[in-house]
């Protein structure tokens, strides 16, 4: 009877440690799959942070544009009162040159006809780039027309 007794206990404990075990697997899967839904959680807010981050830099970059668009009318005006004689030659033979606008006067509806922002942005980049060069000439320009004043 000690026998069946002993086996009877083995078997509830074996028993026992089975129930245990199997716990502790059912709480390390829950465990994990909690980590990987705060993972995805994580991953969609670090989406977001970059998205917004990105909105930001293209706001900053915006607004530097602007800001340089801005310093580039007043040295337009500048050189209109500082050398009238030049300014005129310039509005005579090369007034792409001064009809420079800014963005805002260009869009002040919002975005293009098209609807696409994504075209807008090109056509900017394209008329910043083209409004560089116009810069570049206009000084160029200035730089020869003092260099004949000179000689």
């Amino acid at each position: 009877d000690d026998d069946d007794d002993d086996d009877d206990d083995e078997d509830a404990e074996n028993e026992a440690d089975e129930i245990v075990d199997q716990e502790e697997e059912e709480m390390e899967e829950a465990a994990l799959m909690k980590a990987m839904a705060c993972d995805d959680d994580d991953d969609e807010e670090e989406e977001d942070e970059d998205e917004d981050e990105e909105e930001d830099e293209d706001d900053d970059d915006e607004q530097a544009l602007e800001n340089e668009i801005l310093m580039h009318q007043a040295e337009l005006k500048k050189l209109a009162e500082k050398d009238p004689e030049f300014h005129r030659h310039l509005q005579q033979y090369d007034s792409s040159l001064l009809e420079f606008e800014g963005k805002s006067a260009k869009q002040k509806g919002g975005v293009g006809e098209g609807g696409d922002d994504e075209e807008d942005v090109d056509e900017d980049d394209e008329e910043a780039e083209e409004d560089h060069e116009a810069e570049i000439s206009a000084e160029a320009s200035v730089t020869k027309a003092a260099a004949a004043d000179g000689s």
